[in-house]
């Protein structure tokens, strides 16, 4: 027969486990959302990218937009500086490349570049930030639990 005293341990230390993995429970949906809506914006990009190469001063318009809705949806500082930072050194990059004659681009508007790339490179370095958080994080929750 269990005591009152231990009855009552085991129903708090229940409750605490439940309400425990509840809310862990929504942090997990809560994260996988909005590693959700990260992937569409990615694939919003990229399918631009992929549709409207071709005109690109309309693909410029549709990555800066894009960007935009991104950057004032998340509301992150390191975000603005990352974004900034692989726009500029993706840029600079992508120039030395092409003046370097590895490789070359269709229509060149910009130091041997589309005016659009350096908006996906910015993006890009924006969404790869959000992923390595996501898997630091995703790895110090398994080494807790270990």
């Amino acid at each position: 027969m269990i005591s009152k005293h231990t009855y009552f341990r085991l129903c708090v230390n229940s409750t605490r486990y439940i309400k425990t993995n509840i809310k862990h429970e929504e942090i997990r949906i809560y994260y996988g959302k909005r590693f959700l809506f990260w992937s569409v914006d990615i694939c919003k990009c990229f399918l631009s990218v992929a549709l409207l190469w071709r005109y690109p001063l309309l693909l410029t318009i549709a990555i800066i937009s894009i960007t935009i809705v991104m950057l004032v949806v998340r509301k992150s500082k390191e975000d603005i500086i990352i974004y900034i930072i692989c726009a500029v050194l993706g840029a600079v990059a992508e120039s030395i490349g092409v003046k370097a004659g590895a490789w070359t681009y269709y229509d060149t508007t910009l130091f041997g570049i589309p005016y659009w790339l350096p908006f996906v490179w910015g993006f890009a370095g924006v969404f790869v930030r959000r992923i390595s958080i996501r898997v630091n994080n995703f790895m110090a929750k398994g080494n807790k639990r270990r």
